[in-house]
């Protein structure tokens, strides 16, 4: 899983960039949390399947 949270950008561009707005951050975080509710359905079907495999035994 990669790390969202680590920032390579360096200070100087960081200084020189606009704000963000907050409909922009809203975007990204509503994408962020739509991204992660996947990515955990996924892994609840995942883990659903492999209990039901392990009960046909």
């Amino acid at each position: 899983m990669r790390n969202t949270d680590e920032n390579v950008a360096l200070l100087k561009d960081l200084m020189k960039t606009p704000p963000m707005s907050a409909s922009q951050h809203a975007r990204i975080m509503r994408k962020r949390i739509e991204d992660r509710r996947m990515a955990e359905d996924l892994r609840e079907v995942s883990r659903l399947r492999s209990n039901d495999l392990g009960s046909l035994r």
